[in-house]
């Protein structure tokens, strides 16, 4: 069996000037201690620990259980440890259920009179980077409230939250950000539920596990074909479809030739001054978001609210409709998106840069689209035949005995692997020739993309790709030739 692990070979080294020996064997002494001290102290993983209560203003009611429907058993995302910034993953012990369980069993305790409360854990997901002038640790969380009268269940209110912050090292910061976020979304069932806004729509047992964001075409906004002329105070009465249609507003549209997507609103004539309490609003054709001071057309297409935006917007300063910690973290670690996002992050994008975004249906707020593979907990592997693959002769793979594609040229694989794997093995068969069993090394927060070769003689070779080759697979990958596989 072929074992395919990812090293790049490729290096280079620059010299002012040759040095003596001695100055060798300082040099080679110092790098020697930086890099065992580097080393030593750049833990494979991180742990958090959460503490034994948070405060909320939610009374009346107890945590009688808590369900964990993330992929994920204990990994909650990546942080950065040691002074070279390793990326490493970072587990919620002993476990994410038992950790929100104690927690949240701890703050709302049994009392007899309280009502029930079921906790569904719907997203979780923590990372840091470092930007030019600091570090930033980022958070998102996503929480279902669910009631229950003896043996009726209740899907009260989807609860989600994403926020960053800055600091010279952040890791410590983790664990009070994610209290601090199971504390919003307490504060906020608990101000919905005051104001008669949560949906009381009843549940079978069966869905009590169900998460949501794997479900998004189910949210009531989603089964409008047109939604009506109107206000969106908050994000939740825009995906619940709940609007104000009391209030009489007119709206000033700028639009622009160059991208028919990109279009800003103002409106007029409402009876406040702030529009701080205003998420968005529809013009009786489409909905709008509200970024800053302007609004922005969302458009719904495959199931998903996109839209396009100047990126400066996007990046201002306290601005808090758009996800800037992914964003940072998009520039950061991959590049992919662009300088544009970068000077929008430092405030200092040309007036006219544009980002493609689409709306959380977590938080209500804009991330980038598509989202980078590192921004989830996985290891993402792209599969494609080689062009000196030998024609005609399709490649089927395997995982154990479960048939996941059969490749011909210009198709690809996107195998989706959960943290916990180290390696996986697949099985190949070209045509009607003999099997040949692959093992690939797993790297968690990473996209690696290999070619796969099937010689005359049947026999199937693998090369991963890298630099200028790997960027060409990923963005010639086509959506309707492209076959998407979780593990």
């Amino acid at each position: 069996m072929l074992i395919v692990t990812l090293k790049n070979s490729h290096y280079s080294q620059n010299f002012v000037r040759k040095p003596g020996k001695s100055e060798i064997s300082r040099v080679f002494v110092l790098l020697l201690i930086l890099f065992c001290g580097l080393s030593s102290n750049a833990r494979d993983h991180y742990t958090i620990r959460l503490g034994d209560s948070l405060q909320s203003s939610l009374k009346g009611c107890y945590v009688e259980k808590v369900i964990n429907s993330t992929r994920e058993d204990s990994c909650v995302g990546f942080v950065q440890v040691g002074a070279a910034n390793k990326v490493v993953p970072a587990y919620l012990t002993p476990s994410i259920q038992v950790a929100f369980s104690t927690i949240l069993m701890n703050s709302f305790p049994y009392r007899a009179g309280l009502k029930p409360l079921i906790i569904r854990i719907n997203e979780l997901y923590i990372y840091e980077i470092t930007s030019a002038s600091s570090e930033i640790s980022s958070i998102e969380l996503c929480l279902s409230f669910i009631t229950r009268t003896d043996s009726v269940y209740f899907d009260e209110y989807l609860a989600g939250t994403a926020f960053d912050k800055h600091g010279m090292d952040v890791t410590h910061q983790h664990e009070g950000n994610i209290i601090a976020a199971m504390e919003r979304c307490f504060n906020n069932f608990n101000s919905r539920m005051l104001k008669g806004k949560l949906m009381h729509k009843t549940i079978p047992r069966s869905d009590l596990e169900k998460n949501p964001l794997l479900h998004t075409d189910e949210f009531p906004i989603m089964a409008l074909k047109q939604v009506p002329k109107c206000i969106f105070r908050a994000y939740s009465d825009f995906r619940e479809n709940k609007p104000d249609t009391g209030i009489q507003f007119t709206v000033k549209y700028t639009t622009y030739k160059r991208d028919s997507m990109l279009v800003q609103a103002k409106i007029y004539g409402l009876p406040w001054d702030s529009l701080d309490n205003i998420w968005g609003f529809s013009d009786g054709h489409h909905p709008f978001i509200r970024v800053g001071k302007v609004f922005y057309r969302l458009k719904l297409k495959s199931g998903e609210y996109i839209t396009r935006i100047f990126v400066s917007d996007a990046g201002r300063s306290g601005n808090t409709e758009v996800n800037t910690g992914a964003l940072v973290a998009a520039t950061v670690l991959g590049g992919v998106i662009g300088g544009a996002i970068a000077g929008g992050i430092m405030g200092a994008a040309a007036a006219n840069e544009v980002g493609k975004y689409k709306l959380d249906f977590a938080s209500g707020k804009l991330i980038v689209r598509p989202i980078p593979d590192y921004m989830r907990i996985q290891s993402t592997m792209i599969f494609r035949l080689s062009q000196s693959s030998r024609s005609g002769i399709p490649l089927t793979i395997f995982y154990g005995d479960k048939e996941l594609a059969t490749l011909n040229q210009d198709d690809y694989l996107k195998l989706i692997v959960p943290s916990g794997h180290n390696t996986i093995k697949l099985k190949c068969i070209p045509g009607n020739g003999a099997t040949t069993e692959l093992e690939f090394a797993v790297r968690l927060f990473h996209t690696d993309v290999f070619l796969l070769k099937v010689r005359k003689s049947l026999d199937v070779e693998v090369f991963p790709a890298f630099d200028e080759v790997r960027k060409s697979v990923l963005e010639s990958m086509e959506e309707d030739k492209t076959v998407v596989v979780n593990l």
